[in-house]
């Protein structure tokens, strides 16, 4: 989780500690949803559930943007 949250951050101490404390609030919320009566098995999914979305998100968003500078470097090149 420690490397998922550096990748998401990308290099930025500010956005790794967001990163640090999503991760860390999911395994918090965990914990006190098994005094609701849900079964452990997903209580202990849940932090890693987590994890894969953000970096899902996070990599989406990059490649996004990536695709934007291209096009906008094939636009003005053209040009």
């Amino acid at each position: 989780m420690g490397v998922a949250a550096m990748y998401f951050g990308g290099a930025n101490p500010v956005l790794t500690a967001m990163g640090c404390l999503l991760f860390g609030f999911s395994d918090s919320v965990g914990a006190r949803l098994q005094a609701y009566g849900i079964p452990a098995q997903f209580i202990l999914m849940m932090p890693y559930i987590v994890t894969i979305a953000v970096l899902a998100i996070s990599m989406a968003i990059k490649m996004q943007a990536a695709r934007k500078k291209e096009s906008s470097l094939l636009t003005h090149s053209v040009a």
